[in-house]
């Protein structure tokens, strides 16, 4: 979305500013349960990165 609209010429900083909001919206649960349960930071870690 942030590419076609920097693209496109428009304003793409509401666009990044989403798009950050999410990103910190599925990291921040997945270091919470990385620091607190340690043998599921492989799975954590992967769910974040979408794999």
């Amino acid at each position: 979305m942030r590419k076609e609209a920097r693209l496109a010429g428009s304003d793409w900083r509401e666009a990044r500013a989403a798009s950050h909001a999410t990103h910190a919206a599925v990291t921040a649960p997945a270091v919470r349960v990385t620091v607190l349960l340690s043998a599921l930071a492989d799975t954590a870690k992967a769910t974040a990165d979408g794999r």
